[in-house]
């Protein structure tokens, strides 16, 4: 169903949004977190409003209220929602109550930053006290060439057998190595959800495609980003990533919006 057809056809019902989607407000752009298929899309935040009304209101007296101008835009944004499967349509939002963002999860932590500059941690022990700890999440973050890839090979071994179910990467780029080698390591390793080369000669990305074919391939694939940028400090790290490395799901973002557990 597109917006024409539900403005033709359904001005007397609400516009649902499903409680798996959830919107986040930004000052110039919001976005919506998938939570479910663990994706983010923007919004300009002009829309971000919308959303109290569609609970409220059904979709003839939101139209009722919006001035001429602005009746092209909010098919648009209408548009947006129903194509990205975000919003359905109901008789009574009464019927659906919201769902409770609480947090409980079996974890003392659930994720951790691993920064290495001038020296090597103990990593071992480091994954066997994160595992204590239940975590499930780790990134690492190296601003030199002491922690490469031969390094994230070995880290990744470790915790394949421990509760730690992703690891991110920020390595510093190595001329020396070929694409086919950061490939082969990530392909090797599923563990690794995401690794950003950073200091690296051009910006531009390796797709990771696990010896998948075709339109499989696409769905599969991961891709290794490369960006010019250095990392000098963890100030630097949302600078050089264009997108979240690791995707929104229910906990994580449930533990980040309610990080005391309230």
């Amino acid at each position: 169903m597109d917006a024409k057809t539900l403005l033709r056809d359904g001005l007397d019902k609400y516009v649902f949004l499903y409680s798996d989607c959830i919107p986040v407000e930004g000052h110039a752009a919001s976005a919506i977190y998938d939570l479910t298929r663990r994706l983010i899309s923007t919004f300009p935040s002009a829309y971000f409003p919308f959303f109290e009304l569609f609970r409220a209101r059904r979709l003839r007296e939101i139209l009722g209220e919006l001035a001429p101008e602005e009746g092209d835009d909010f098919v648009e944004f209408l548009d947006f929602l129903l194509e990205h499967e975000y919003v359905t349509v109901v008789d009574d939002p009464a019927s659906f109550p919201a769902i409770a963002g609480s947090w409980d999860a079996p974890c003392t932590i659930h994720n951790a930053i691993i920064d290495v500059r001038g020296q090597h941690h103990d990593y071992r022990k480091i994954v066997a006290g994160l595992e204590a700890l239940g975590c499930q999440h780790l990134q690492v973050r190296a601003y030199s060439k002491l922690f490469g890839l031969a390094e994230l090979a070995e880290l990744a071994e470790l915790c394949r057998s421990s509760s730690i179910q992703t690891l991110e990467a920020i390595l510093q780029y190595d001329p020396g190595l070929g694409d086919a080698d950061y490939v082969a390591v990530v392909g090797a390793h599923r563990i690794i959800s995401g690794l950003v080369l950073h200091s690296a000669d051009a910006e531009r990305t390796i797709a990771v495609e696990y010896g998948a074919r075709g339109s499989i391939a696409k769905l599969l694939a991961t891709e290794i980003q490369l960006t010019p940028g250095p990392l000098e400090t963890h100030l630097d790290c949302g600078h050089l990533a264009k997108r979240q490395l690791l995707p929104p799901s229910t906990p994580s973002f449930n533990e980040l919006h309610h990080p005391m557990g309230a």
